[in-house]
C-alpha cells in the first residue's frame, strides 16, 4: 500500500467513524448542536477508531490481493470480509474509548474550574463510575458492530477501492 492510499484510508475512516457517531448523537441529545467537551471527545474517539478500522482492513485487503480469479462470488466475499474486518476492528476501539470518556465525564471533572480538576481522581475512588459507564460502552459496542456489519458491503467496497495501488 502506498502512502497516498494509506492517507486516504485513514482520512476516510475518520470521516466514517465521525458520521457513525454523529447520527446517534443527533437523536440522543435534546439539543444536538450544543457542543460539549464530552461530545467533542466522543466524536474524536469515534473518528480515530474508524480510521484504525479502515487502515487495518485496507492492509488486509492489499495482502489478500485482487487477482480477479474465482469470479464474482469470490470478489463479493472479499468485499464483505473487508467490511466485516473494519467493523470488528473499529467497534472495540470505539467502545473502550467511550468507556474512558464517559467515566471521566461522570467523575465530575471540569476543565472550567481549577478546583474541580482533581475530581478526575474520583474514577479511582468510586467503582460505580466504571460500572455505569460500562453500560454506555456496551451500547456503543453493540451499535458499532450491528451497523458496521450491516454497512460492511459499502465499507468493504470503499476500502478495497482505496487500497488499490
Amino acid at each position: 500500500m502506498n502512502t497516498r492510499s494509506r492517507n486516504w484510508l485513514i482520512f476516510s475512516g475518520a470521516v466514517w467513524g465521525f458520521v457513525m457517531a454523529a447520527i446517534p448523537s443527533l437523536v440522543a441529545f435534546d439539543d444536538p448542536f450544543t457542543v460539549s467537551p464530552f461530545l467533542i471527545a466522543a466524536h474524536v474517539c469515534a473518528g480515530a477508531s474508524g480510521a484504525v478500522g479502515f487502515w487495518l482492513a485496507g492492509r488486509r485487503a492489499v495482502r489478500s490481493g485482487t487477482d480477479g480469479s474465482g469470479g464474482w462470488t469470490r470478489g463479493a466475499s472479499r468485499i464483505l470480509a473487508t467490511g466485516v474486518l473494519q467493523a470488528l476492528a473499529a467497534a472495540p476501539l470505539a467502545a473502550i474509548s467511550i468507556w474512558l470518556m464517559m467515566a471521566i465525564n461522570m467523575s465530575g471533572f471540569s476543565e472550567e474550574n481549577l478546583g474541580e480538576l482533581l475530581n478526575i481522581l474520583n474514577i479511582f475512588r468510586e467503582s460505580t463510575i466504571w460500572l455505569e459507564s460500562l453500560i454506555v460502552a456496551q451500547a456503543v459496542f453493540v451499535y458499532a458492530v450491528v451497523v458496521g456489519l450491516l454497512l460492511s458491503p459499502v465499507s468493504g467496497m470503499a476500502i478495497r477501492r482505496m487500497s488499490r495501488s
